[in-house]
């Protein structure tokens, strides 16, 4: 059987948020929130500016 998958929380998002300001590795965010590196690199990708990188956990959740 296929395992599910559930969305990032906003919760999550803001968190996500937080923790990239304060300059933590994309791995140690994953492991802090008990979910895998590749999926918040994949959130970082769609949902950061092009120019900066900056990563808005509001744009996120209201997609």
């Amino acid at each position: 059987m296929a395992k599910g998958y559930k969305q990032l929380s906003l919760k999550e998002r803001d968190r996500i948020t937080e923790m990239k300001s304060e300059g933590m590795s994309l791995r140690a965010i994953a492991k802090d929130l008990g979910r895998s590196p590749s999926t918040l690199s994949r959130e970082l990708r769609r949902n950061g500016t092009p120019s900066y990188r900056v990563y808005l956990s509001h744009r996120a959740h209201e997609r």
